[in-house]
């Protein structure tokens, strides 16, 4: 009997999704690109959404869903051409403010900051 509800209350899990949304702001000089992807424990990872902003741009990714099983993270990178490496962030289900800088001289070190309202 209680194997049967335990059992019950995982697959009820399964089917429960939870919703992330993403404030972005570029603080960098050159121009972005941010992807929202899935984390999924059994297949890997999958992109969500994607979006590219300039230098000081502001937009807002998602909502996004996702099984209550895996994790959403987001990921930046350098346009095209530009140079540099990605640095990805696990993200929290709701609503995330994310600011991204680069090092103080203006080099390719991206950094990102995740705030959140609770």
């Amino acid at each position: 009997m209680v194997s049967a509800l335990v059992i019950g209350f995982v697959f009820l899990l399964g089917g429960c999704s939870q919703k992330y949304t993403v404030d972005l702001t570029n603080s960098t000089r050159s121009t972005l690109v941010a992807t929202l992807e899935l984390e999924s424990l059994g297949s890997g990872q999958k992109v969500l959404t994607k979006s590219v902003l300039g230098p000081g741009e502001y937009r807002t990714m998602g909502p996004v869903e996702a099984p209550f099983t895996d994790r959403v993270r987001i990921t930046v990178m350098p346009a095209a051409g530009a140079g540099g490496f990605s640095e990805r962030r696990r993200l929290d289900p709701g609503k995330s403010f994310v600011d991204v800088a680069a090092d103080e001289y203006g080099g390719t070190s991206l950094t990102i900051t995740v705030r959140r309202d609770q």
